[in-house]
């Protein structure tokens, strides 16, 4: 139940939203749900080598027949990417008799072996974005300049740019909020306030953790180094009218640096109940959550703190006996020990405490204590049998 704030920020201005209708068209197209185009981390995945010939290696072909094995067209497809872009066989996707998928296909290959050239035979509507997943793979900001709509070539260059922690590629950017959020992460990534400073448009940001909350981009980007560097003095730099961007930066900072004191600055109920939680849970320390003011806050704060602690004896302070029962079962999981489970009454947290052990520990046996039919048949396949 970690709820700490920082991540990666996502931003919702219309530029932004524009680009990512492009891409849900493609998913509404079936085609997340039948292709998984496999993210590279370039400084461990150097890009594999392009195969443009028929692939023949025996494992090659050893992984076609098991696709071959698939009757279903999705699982099928599925398969037939996964070979063609962990080994760069791009041929392997001319077996896909759709245009789209085969486009996909073509494009994980492309990114896979960072290959810009796999990307000039596509159609306009593909072209661009696979210059920006080759882009964005390669950390390459002369694949990124061949992106003819500016707001693909915007994001590719901020992508690029934050990869190398280098603000001159964000000044490539169009979008004074692309450049914003890009200065933004960067300050972030390199520890350095100083560059919020740089940022002048006032464009707001969003994130994961509150997504109907909007941010002024440089007073979030003081709020996110502030967590990055436990200073708490930078969140003297927030805009004072902005009260719940001083409570979120004394809410990151406070457990960045595990000091409830921090949270008893926050002036919103929630964000402090939040903070409070959230430095038990990482203090492995129950006593924390006497600050929290909500009942069910303080609750699911007594849980956090016991299963980080594995500690059963804080399961005690929960005066649900529902709760408690999900709480006996988090602890028992972490410790793999099955006896906690027969302490259980739910028979819900049971299961969940039988076969979330039978997971860990791969043992079978657990799973025929789990008492659903259902959730035993789970357990059963979870573990490979």
């Amino acid at each position: 139940m970690n709820t700490k704030m920082i991540g990666e920020f996502i931003k919702m201005d219309k530029n932004r939203i524009w680009i990512f209708s492009v891409l849900m068209l493609l998913l509404l197209a079936g085609i997340a749900y039948q292709l998984h185009i496999i993210q590279f981390n370039p400084e461990k995945e150097p890009g594999i080598p392009l195969n443009t010939s028929i692939c023949t290696t025996d494992e090659t072909g050893r992984l076609l027949l098991k696709c071959d094995l698939f009757t279903d067209d999705g699982k099928m497809t599925y398969c037939l990417s996964e070979v063609a872009m962990e080994n760069g066989c791009i041929s392997v996707c001319d077996r896909m008799s759709d245009i789209n998928l085969r486009e996909m296909c073509e494009m994980g290959v492309a990114q896979a072996t960072k290959n810009a050239s796999i990307c000039e035979g596509f159609r306009p509507d593909y072209l661009d974005i696979c210059y920006s997943e080759v882009g964005l793979a390669s950390k390459n900001i002369s694949i990124c300049e061949k992106i003819n709509i500016s707001d693909i070539r915007d994001k590719c260059y901020s992508d690029v740019a934050i990869y190398h922690k280098d603000t001159s590629i964000c000044d490539k950017t169009k979008m004074p909020g692309e450049r914003d959020w890009c200065y933004e992460r960067i300050a972030v990534a390199k520890k350095d306030p100083g560059i919020c400073d740089q940022i002048k448009n006032g464009g707001n940001l969003s994130y994961y953790g509150q997504p109907n909350e909007t941010f002024a981009t440089r007073d979030l980007c003081y709020g996110a180094t502030a967590e990055v560097t436990k200073d708490v003095s930078l969140c003297g730099e927030i805009d004072p009218t902005n009260l719940n961007m001083i409570d979120f930066c004394y809410e990151w900072v406070g457990v960045a640096k595990e000091d409830p004191l921090l949270c008893g600055k926050i002036k919103g109920e929630s964000s402090k109940d939040r903070c409070y939680s959230d430095v038990a849970e990482s203090k492995k320390d129950v006593s924390d959550c006497e600050s929290v003011v909500k009942e069910e806050n303080k609750n699911a704060c007594y849980l956090a703190a016991a299963k980080s602690a594995k500690n059963l004896s804080m399961c005690e302070k929960i005066p649900l006996a529902y709760l408690k029962d999900v709480c006996y079962s988090a602890v028992g999981v972490e410790l793999k020990d099955a006896s906690i489970c027969g302490r259980i009454d739910s028979p819900y947290s049971k299961d969940t405490c039988y076969s979330g052990i039978a997971k860990k520990t791969n043992n079978l046996d657990l799973c025929k204590k789990v008492i659903d039919s259902d959730n035993r048949d789970t357990c059963y396949i979870e573990i490979g049998l």
